[in-house]
C-alpha cells in the first residue's frame, strides 16, 4: 500500500483479520445487522426454530444482504429452503455491505468514515454504523466439496478449528447459506448446500445428497463462506 489507510481487527482469539483498505476499488465492509455473539457467559445469538418436516419461519433475508447460519449447539444439521426457511434449530445473521446503512448505532457526532479508491469513491467504512463484525475464515467456490450422505471426511471438510479456536469461538463461526435447498417426502430427501457441524471437534462438514431408493452425491452448487462473528 502506497497512501491510504489499512485497518486490521483483533478476533477473540487475538489473532489479525482484515477490515478495510482504502487503496481497493471495489471491497467494501460487511456489518452484521441483526446477530449476536456468544461470550463464554452471556449468549444473546438470534434463534431460530423449526422441525424436521415442516421447517421454520424465514430469517428475515432479502436482496442485498448475506446470510450466515449455523445449527444451535445441541443440534447438528443445518439445512435451508429456498424460501429461506430452516429445516431444523439454528442461529443466524443477517449481513449488509455498509454502505447501505442508514442509523448510526454509535452515535452521530464522532466516528470514522472512510472511502476507496474508486473513480466515483463509494463509503467503505463508517465506525458510526456498526458495533461488531465479522472475519471471514475460508471461502470456496462451487463444486469444492463431492457431498453425500455420510461425509465425515477430508474432501467435505468446510472448515476445521480443532487446533485454532476455543469452544466459544466455534459458537460464534458461522457459514453461508446462498443456493440451500430441501426437499423431504418419504422416502426421497434431497438436501443441496447443508451442512454438519461437529461440536466436540469444532468441525464444519458439507452435505448434499439425493436419497430414496440409493443415495446419489450433490456437490456444492454455490460459493460458501465460513465467517466468526465478533464485538
Amino acid at each position: 500500500m502506497a497512501y491510504g489507510l489499512q485497518v486490521t481487527g483483533k478476533d477473540t482469539a487475538g489473532n489479525s483479520f482484515y477490515v478495510v483498505d482504502t487503496t481497493t476499488t471495489s471491497t467494501t465492509y460487511l456489518a452484521p445487522v441483526t446477530g449476536g455473539i456468544h461470550d463464554g457467559s452471556t449468549d444473546n445469538r438470534n434463534v431460530q426454530t423449526g422441525t424436521e418436516n415442516s421447517g421454520a419461519g424465514t430469517i428475515g433475508w432479502s436482496a442485498g444482504k448475506l446470510a450466515f447460519a449455523r445449527p444451535i449447539d445441541t443440534e447438528d444439521d443445518l439445512q435451508f429452503n429456498q424460501n429461506r426457511t430452516s429445516r431444523y434449530n439454528c442461529h443466524y445473521s443477517i449481513c449488509e455491505a455498509i454502505s447501505g446503512l442508514s442509523s448510526n448505532v454509535n452515535g452521530s457526532s464522532y466516528g470514522l468514515k472512510v472511502f476507496n479508491a474508486a473513480n466515483v469513491p463509494i463509503v467503505i467504512f463508517d465506525s458510526r454504523k456498526t458495533d461488531s463484525g465479522v472475519e471471514i475464515l475460508a471461502a470456496y467456490e462451487k463444486a469444492a466439496f463431492s457431498g453425500g450422505y455420510q461425509v465425515y471426511t477430508s474432501v467435505n471438510l468446510v472448515w476445521d478449528g480443532s487446533s485454532s479456536q476455543t469452544a466459544t469461538e466455534f459458537k460464534n463461526t458461522y457459514v453461508t447459506v446462498v443456493g440451500s435447498s430441501y426437499y423431504y417426502e418419504d422416502p426421497v430427501e434431497v438436501v443441496i448446500n447443508g451442512f454438519y457441524f461437529d461440536h466436540a471437534n469444532r468441525k464444519i462438514y458439507y452435505r448434499g445428497y439425493n436419497m430414496g431408493y440409493g443415495v446419489t452425491a450433490i456437490p456444492n452448487v454455490a460459493a460458501i463462506l465460513v465467517g466468526e462473528f465478533n464485538e
